[in-house]
């Protein structure tokens, strides 16, 4: 059984994360090498040669297609006027920091080459254990599915309140991408902390995050604090959620 939870939330980690990222032609090669290494890492540990291959394939197929027909849509919407602020935001963040992330991945990659030279076959034995293992798997898509695709359920709840912000005079030049990056530490460590089994510990994240943003309230127009407060309960709903199935999916209690 837990090798098909394995297998499904990595399927919709490969093909649903990779949708959140601004479609742009200069990272739609990036997006698709994730889909499809992400999916072999899903499927070929969990299932025979033959069929893993097949389903690879499949998956790989229908990742690259939809975000093909993303980056179509968003091509098409850059020529009218009435685009959305909040994905052209997204868009900027991207283009400003895409190069922090192309280099965090490359280390990410780089790192078993290193550890294989290093410490020899042995650390090559203990990265093979670890791609097998069906826990470690379901808790990296539990993380990556909070985190990076719970962000478009966040920012769903929050793109009214945006554009009344805009309305009322907010630089939500400024606002949006400081709480986006807000909103993927705080995801983070709650569904770390809800997913270990220390929901006290998640509780104390959010409430040091609002210590923190509440005081400002004050320096933005009317509306900032009802933003900020349903930016958090929905980022908090995405995380919990996310910890409490991964955790039914190991076996734990909920909580």
């Amino acid at each position: 059984m837990i090798d098909v939870v394995r297998l499904w939330l990595g399927i919709l980690v490969a093909v649903a994360v990779p949708l959140g990222l601004p479609a742009r032609r200069t990272n739609t090669a990036v997006r698709c090498v994730f889909t499809a290494t992400y999916a072999a890492y899903a499927i070929f540990p969990a299932l025979p040669l033959g069929k893993a291959l097949i389903t690879w394939l499949s998956v790989v197929g229908i990742g690259v297609a939809a975000q093909i027909t993303v980056r179509r849509r968003t091509t098409a919407a850059d020529k009218t006027l009435d685009r959305d602020d909040l994905a052209r935001l997204a868009h900027r963040i991207w283009q400003a920091h895409r190069h922090v992330v192309y280099a965090l991945a490359g280390l990410l990659t780089l790192l078993p080459v290193v550890a294989a030279v290093h410490f020899g076959r042995r650390s090559l034995e203990v990265l093979g254990r670890v791609l097998a293992d069906d826990r470690v798997a379901i808790v990296v898509s539990g993380l990556l599915l909070a985190v990076f695709t719970g962000g478009d359920f966040v920012a769903t709840a929050v793109r009214p309140l945006i554009r009344r912000l805009a309305e009322r005079g907010a630089d939500i030049h400024q606002i949006v991408p400081t709480s986006a990056y807000i909103g993927w530490i705080e995801r983070t460590l709650v569904f770390t902390f809800v997913a270990g089994g220390h929901p006290e510990a998640a509780a104390l994240a959010v409430a040091a995050k609002s210590l923190t943003r509440l005081p400002n309230v004050d320096q933005h127009p009317a509306g900032f604090g009802e933003y900020v407060l349903v930016g958090t309960l929905s980022s908090l709903l995405v995380a919990a959620v996310t910890a409490v199935v991964v955790r039914l999916a190991l076996g734990l209690s909920p909580v």
